[in-house]
């Protein structure tokens, strides 16, 4: 205990020393402030020491957008967009987003579309980061849906979250009856933009 106090206690000086040379370079660089200038106030030391969250390797990702999806993934994104078109009637895909763990540093959002039409259910899914929420979580899966389906292919994205569809209809159905300004203020604003073109 004693040992594990005493390295803390060096770690701490060793931090002060580095943080007065800062302090006096900086100083030297900008002369022009007043002499009144508090170190303590704009470059506080701070006494507690987070761990650096390293990110596991994984597996290669490909990103589309937002939408971080594994080589697996992309492969099943791409065998959907494959698939034949048929307008007959428009093809039903079903969406859903997750988010676990939030405040914490083992959140994570996740996604997933499933398309029954086929004789073998097609399925993707992934994962998306960023700001944390369940509605981002939803909208990373409409997103999914719409850039999976092939573009000739009429579809209806089905999932359940109320938000979404509302700020849908607001934002992409009735995009040209909205004020400019509501849509470049909405939450994300670029992926709703994505969504209409």
């Amino acid at each position: 205990m004693e040992e594990t106090l005493r390295v803390q206690k060096e770690q701490r000086e060793a931090l002060r020393v580095q943080h007065r040379a800062i302090v006096t370079r900086l100083k030297e660089l900008h002369p022009r402030h007043k002499k009144g200038f508090d170190t303590a106030a704009c470059f506080p030391l701070q006494e507690q020491y987070q761990p650096i969250h390293t990110p596991s390797p994984g597996p290669p990702t490909t990103h589309i957008g937002p939408l971080c999806l594994s080589p697996l993934e992309a492969a099943s994104m791409r065998a959907l967009q494959d698939t034949p078109v048929d307008n007959a009637s428009p093809r039903i895909l079903y969406s859903d987003g997750s988010l676990i763990n939030p405040g914490t540093e083992e959140v994570s959002q996740a996604f997933g579309v499933v398309d029954l039409a086929q004789d073998t259910p097609l399925m993707v899914k992934g994962c998306t980061d960023g700001y944390a929420s369940s509605a981002k979580a939803e909208l990373m899966g409409l997103l999914a849906a719409v850039l999976a389906a092939p573009p000739e292919q009429d579809i209806i994205v089905k999932l359940d979250n109320q938000k979404v569809v509302e700020q849908y209809q607001r934002l992409v159905k009735d995009r040209r009856n909205t004020l400019p300004r509501k849509r470049f203020r909405s939450t994300y604003a670029g992926t709703w933009a994505t969504l209409s073109q």
